[in-house]
Order: C-alpha cells, then structure tokens, then sequence
C-alpha cells in the first residue's frame, strides 16, 4: 500500500469516531468535540454503543448502523477491538482508519493489515493523536487547539512534539494545510505522505519530524521526487550513534532535503525558503542603523561561514555620497542612528541597483530619533518590490511591533534577532548545495569494467573457508580486480604520501551500504570522522563527496581520486557479502591514487548489495542491443551523464515533433528540465535510449520511450519519441514493445498515455500493440486518452 486512498484520509467529507464519549479526560471525548468545534461542513457521527445521543448528535451502536460510509473512522476504542473494525468498515466501504488507540500488539497490528489490505484501507496510526486538515475546519485529533489554514503540511511521528509545535505556531499565526501524527506508521508513513503531499494544491512546503525510518529506499525515492517541486524541511530526533547521524545527514543531502537542528528552525527554514528560495547569492550585505548590531551580524555571519559582501567602487561612492562622513565605509552598512526614513529609502535605492547586494539583511534597532514605524511604511513598498532579495531583523519588542507587522504585511522574511537571521541564510546556501546535487547531470566517464568474477571467487573461496576477514594478499587482489590501483610486492610502502587518505564503507542498519571518505593515519581513527555519501556513486557525487570531506587534492589528481571511490560503490554493488572496508592509507600523489592495501570483512548473512541501496542503482542488467534496419542499436537506461547527448537528440528534432511530443510551442530546454528527463529514479521511473554508438559524429541518441509509475505500480504513463530523421522506419515500435515487456515484467497493471489527435502516426502505431483509445473526459477535445491492460489474462 502507498498512497491509495489518502486523499480520504486527509481531506474526507465524512466522518465517524468509534470510541466518542461523554466522559470527561477521555480520548474519544476530546476527538468528538475537537471534531465538533473545528467547524468541519462533512457529515459527522460519533459511536458508543451505550450512547443514544452525543452533544445533541444522534450516537450509533456499530458500524453497520451509521446511515452513511464515513470516508475517515477514527478509532479510540480498545486494541483488541481495532482488526474486527478495519474488517467491517473495509467491507462497508470505509477506505481510511486513523487508529488513535494505544497499546496495540504485534498481533493485532498484523491482523488489523490483514483485515484492511483486501479494501485498500488505508490505516494511521496506531498510537497517534490524528490529523488536522484546517482548510476543511477538519480537527480529528486529541490536540489542544485547533490550527489555522495556511500552506505548510506537517507531518510527525511524535505526538506531543505535534501539539507542542502547533501552540507554538498558533501564537506565531503559522498556519497549515495539514497536521498529521503518524504514531507507529504501521501502514501510512513518511513516503506516503511525501508523495500525496507533493500533488497538494494547498501545501508550500512540507515539514517532517522523523525518530526513525522503516522503508529507507520508498522514503528516498519519494523524497527525492518531493524535494523536486516543494521545499522539504527535516527535524531528526537523535543525533546517536554519531556515525549513524552522519549517515542520515548524507541521506538528507542526497534527496535534496534540508534538516535543521531545531523545532523552530523548522519554521524560520520555512519561511526562508517561501520568500527568499530563489536568490542565488552566496554573500550577504547589512544594511543597519547601528554598528553594535552589524557587530553581532559579522560575528554570527563568521561562526556560520557566511561570507558579507564587499561594496564594489560604484557602491561605495553613491554611499559616500548620501551618507554621513562617518559611516561605516564597509559591509555591514552602518547608516548611523540618527537616520531618518528617506536616508533608509536613499540607501536601499542605490543596494537594490548594486549587483553585489544580491541579499540583503535590514538590520534596525529603535532609536527616539526616527519612528520605527515610519521608517518601515516608507521602506515596505521599495523592498515588496524586491523581497526576493531582503531579509529583515528588527530589534525589540513593542517599539517595533508595528514596524514588524508591517514588513510582514509585505511578505519580507523577518526574524527576532540577527543571529537568526543570518542562520537563515546559512540553511539557505545549505538547501541550495543540496538542490545543485540533486539536479546534478554530470560529464559523461567510464571506469574500468571490475574484473566481477575474480573478485567472486576470492570472496567464495573466504567464505567457503569459514573466514570472516581476508588476508592482506587477498584484500589487495579483490581491491585490484574492482578497480582500486593497489601497490604490489616490493613497491609496497614505497609510494610517496602526498596526501594520506582513507576510504571506508560499512552497512548502516537503516540506509544500507555507505561510503567514507576522510584523512588517513592518525587523523581517520574514528568511525564517524570524514563525510559520508550513499552509493551509487557518479562523477560528480564523487567530487561532491571530497569537498564535504574538506579535502583538497591537486585537480589532477581529483579524478583518480573520483575513480577509486566510484570503484568502492561498485564493489558495494556486485558484493552483498561485504560487510565492511577500510582502505588507509589510500596515497594521492601526481601518478594517481595507490592503495598499499585494505581490511576487508565478509559476512555470510550479505548486508550489502543493490537489494540494501537506499538509492535504487543503474539497471545496468537492462542494457542490450537491438536489432534495427540492418544494424546493431544499443539499448539501455537513460544516465543522467547523457545530458549533452539528450539536449543534441532533441535540438535534431523538428518543431513539429516537439510539438507533438510536449503538446506545446517548441522551446530551448533548460538545464533543469534536461536534468529531470535524464536524472531518473529508476525505482518508480524508466526512460530506454536507442543509441546509434557507430553515428560518425560520435554516440547518438535516436528514440527514447519514457515510463512514469504512480506510487502503487498500478498506473503508469508513457511517452514516445523517435529522431525526426529516422522516423517511419519501424524503430517506434521497438521501442515501445521494450517498454511494454519491461512494464509487464515490473507487476505495472495499466499502461496510460495521452496523445493529441492529430498525431496519426502515434496513434497508428498504439493500435496494432493492444491499446484502446478513447477522447479523454478530462483533457481538451484535441487529446485522446490510450490505455493497454498489462495483467495476464485470468
């Protein structure tokens, strides 16, 4: 189960609680009354057998007596009482359950997942305080207080932490789309709500409390699709063990996350990235009415490795110019304390104009010269006008509330103190490193193919023996057949050290095989020093991988460096039985990378392995050749290194073609939108290339077929493209007859795609290969809706 049903869960237009009370400290009286005091327009009925009426609402026995299907049953009746409840409502047509209740077993949460899978109910819970839809006046929980509408979504897995979050936010004026409490997330859990979350209209930006993680690979991929539209920002509970913190942190950065370290980090993260996401700038500029607060600005900006702008000449002599003799001459922008409000409008003219005021932080403190709120009326409209490029701080309390609320009125990003505000900015360079990585489409490279059966064999022959660990003879030969440079015999210990590193891999319990890269010798003893990285690992996430390490080899060296990682991440691959590895000293010098050696541990039990990868791997079992006009094409999975090759396929093709293809004018694609065609997930996504690799002009692209599966693996949608110049030559259906075998063999039950009318050829050549075409009731008259059933008949 994924996300079938949620939208019952999260935005019904009925309910019932079973378990509703009179009783005062009871659970199922507070959900009753919060329900009944949200405001909520759907029908509502509350359950108590011993009831006859409930706060003047009818009361029923059971679940067959409620004279409607509720879309939500909320559960506060006993544990053995839940599994018998999921059976009948799932027969009665109910397809979403929030289990409130605690205390439930082992047992009775198998047997309550039994009773719902046969109806795709879908199950919260249990031990969770509910959920709150505030959009639809929707308060199905035991919280406190109601939460006012906005455009966040959160979702936790501790109750109290939710209730305490939001009478934080209600005494902010945050609001929400949803507040979710996902207990024990025996069936509905992060990934679930990540990929319902992403499609919501009414969430921004989606903010998750997480204590642990049960399905790392469906949580990464859904994680990675979400961070792709919509900030997700992340609180993790626990920074113990610290190497598997660090491991977390890696997963966080490779899906394009942002985690922050505190509950109200969580919102000023959030608020950021609302009204200051797009701004590029790495520096920040202050502009402030007194140097003791650019003070405080420069120091907080120096612990955070923020790095201030410097003024350029043109900047400096406008400012020069409007400014008293005494100010600052320098980042931070000191406009001295006697400013009146046309000096702040003066100053913030000539920073909006200069390009090295890409950021801007608008420091004030209230001074008895100049009216707070003067000054803030007079600057709201210039800066509205350029929010994108403000942050804001002004410092006080009552003087300057109005001042506040005025920026606010405006949509400026303001913070309490300096220091915070200057956070801020630091998650935001943190977020945008993370989103480069994500998007990341790097140069095409190929390592050398390891020598996979040598290296099986070494490990069989261990293993058969009854070893664990390998032998220093035996570690470097596996080494030498994955493609890590190893020293052998005399040369051992000869190779100048320049620099000494280390790389380490092990099976985190969580999120599978990860890699460590670090200092070598006395530097690299601890198990959580360096930075961590989720294999596979490409070119780019390698370099990525030496820059978090803090490592700086000579740029000739990079690559063998990159290699020798890359290496390390196949080895974790082709190798389930490898449980750890310790290759240090790994020695860089100008011929390369050599290693001396390595401590390789085995494991019978194979806790590695693609199977373990929390990042699903290239299929690279899927690459054939095909047969075509009298020649060999190669057939494979697109790369995200085959940007450039994909930008050449689709600039060949005519406008007509693209037209047809992304049924809109044909345009120059972005690097972002060229990443998201060749940066897939290949757990829910496949894209197959023909490759023409004997082209004169080197390697070309000829047709892509494209597959995008929901969630659930029940649906999926397809797209068909064919180089302009080759077109009409039979190379269409090859493609699309791959995509089919390939969807038939992945369980898909329904391939979907949507065609305009008027392209005749595609819909031609859908008909012969079983598809049924139809107008689509839900598109323009010029779109038609074809579909093919992939189960096996009977």
């Amino acid at each position: 189960m994924t996300q079938r049903h949620l939208d019952r869960l999260l935005s019904p237009q009925s309910v019932a609680v079973f378990g509703a009370s009179d009783k005062p400290a009871r659970v199922g009286t507070t959900v009753w009354r919060n329900l009944m005091a949200g405001g909520f327009k759907g029908r509502l009925a509350p359950v108590n057998p011993r009831l006859r009426t409930l706060d003047g609402q009818p009361c029923f026995a059971d679940v067959e007596t409620l004279p409607f299907i509720p879309d939500l049953a909320v559960l506060c009746t006993p544990p053995d009482t839940v599994a018998p409840l999921v059976a009948r409502l799932g027969a009665r047509g109910t397809r979403a359950v929030a289990i409130v209740t605690a205390g439930v077993t082992p047992q009775q949460k198998q047997a309550a997942l039994d009773a719902a899978r046969p109806h795709t109910l879908r199950l919260l819970g249990p031990h969770c305080i509910g959920l709150l839809s505030p959009h639809l006046g929707l308060n199905a929980s035991f919280t406190q207080a109601n939460a006012l509408p906005g455009e966040l979504a959160l979702v936790s897995q501790s109750g109290a932490l939710l209730t305490a979050l939001l009478d934080w936010a209600n005494g902010e004026r945050i609001g929400f789309s949803h507040l979710i409490s996902l207990g024990e997330h025996m069936d509905v859990d992060f990934g679930d709500l990540l990929d319902h979350l992403v499609m919501d209209r009414r969430t921004r930006a989606i903010l998750l409390y997480i204590e642990s993680i049960t399905a790392p690979r469906k949580f990464m991929s859904a994680a990675r699709a979400a961070a792709r539209v919509k900030p997700v920002i992340v609180v993790k509970a626990g920074r113990t063990p610290a190497r598997e913190d660090l491991v977390f942190d890696a997963a966080i950065r490779r899906a394009g996350m942002l985690r922050v370290d505190t509950l109200k980090e969580l919102f000023i993260a959030a608020q950021t990235l609302a009204r200051f996401r797009d701004n590029p700038s790495r520096e920040l500029m202050v502009m402030t009415n007194g140097g003791g607060a650019g003070v405080m600005v420069a120091d907080a900006a120096g612990a955070l490795r923020v790095p201030l702008a410097q003024p350029g000449e043109r900047l400096m002599q406008r400012l020069d110019a409007l400014l008293p003799h005494d100010w600052s001459h320098g980042n931070p922008i000191d406009i001295i304390g006697d400013a009146p409000a046309h000096r702040y409008v003066e100053t913030l003219k000539a920073l909006f104009d200069a390009p090295e005021a890409g950021a801007l932080l608008f420091v004030h403190a209230p001074t008895a010269i100049a009216s707070s709120l003067a000054i803030a009326q007079a600057c709201a409209p210039l800066i509205a006008a350029n929010r994108g490029r403000v942050l804001s701080c002004w410092l006080g309390g009552e003087t300057v509330a109005p001042a506040r609320r005025a920026f606010e009125a405006a949509g400026i990003a303001g913070y309490d103190t300096p220091e915070e505000a200057v956070r801020a900015f630091a998650l935001m360079q943190t977020y945008r490193r993370n989103q480069i990585a994500l998007r990341e489409t790097p140069a095409a490279c190929a390592n050398a193919e390891p020598d996979r059966r040598r290296a099986r064999r070494i490990v069989d022959v261990a293993l058969a023996a009854g070893r664990e660990w390998l032998d220093e003879s035996e570690a470097r030969e596996l080494l030498a057949a994955c493609g890590v440079p190893v020293a052998t015999g005399s040369g051992c210990g000869t190779r100048p050290l320049a620099p000494d590193l280390r790389i380490g891999a092990h099976v985190d319990p969580v999120f599978g095989p990860v890699l460590r890269l670090g200092q070598g010798g006395t530097a690299g003893e601890t198990s959580c020093d360096g930075a961590f990285a989720l294999p596979p690992l490409n070119r780019a996430l390698a370099r990525e991988l030496i820059t978090r390490a803090h490592l700086a080899p000579p740029p000739a060296q990079i690559d063998a460096l990159c290699d020798a990682l890359i290496a390390v991440a196949q080895m974790l691959a082709d190798l389930p039985e490898m449980a750890e590895l310790d290759i240090r000293p790994l020695w860089v010098d100008e011929h390369g990378v050599l290693a001396p050696g390595g401590r390789v541990r085995l494991s019978a039990r194979a806790p590695s392995g693609v199977a373990r990868f929390a990042v699903h791997p290239y299929p690279a079992d899927l690459v054939r050749t095909l047969s075509w006009q009298g020649r060999e094409l190669l057939l494979r999975p697109i790369r995200p290194e085959d940007e450039a090759q994909h930008r050449a396929f689709l600039e060949a093709a005519s406008p007509e073609d693209m037209r047809m293809r992304f049924f809109q004018a044909p345009h120059r694609l972005s690097h972002d939108e060229l990443a998201r065609l060749t940066q897939i997930d290949y757990e829910r996504e496949m894209a197959f290339i023909a490759v023409d690799e004997q082209a004169p002009d080197g390697a070309r692209t000829l047709g892509v077929v494209r597959l995008v599966r929901d969630p659930d693996n029940v649906e999926a949608e397809f797209a068909l493209m064919v180089r302009t110049d080759v077109k009409h030559q039979g190379l269409g259906r090859l493609l699309m007859q791959a995509l089919l075998d390939y969807a038939a063999a992945a369980g898909t039950q329904r391939i979907v795609g949507h065609v305009l009318r008027e392209n005749h050829a595609m819909l031609g050549l859908l008909r012969p290969l079983g598809f049924h075409l139809r107008p689509d009731d839900h598109e323009p008259s010029e779109i038609v809706h074809v579909s093919r059933d992939l189960r096996p008949a009977g």
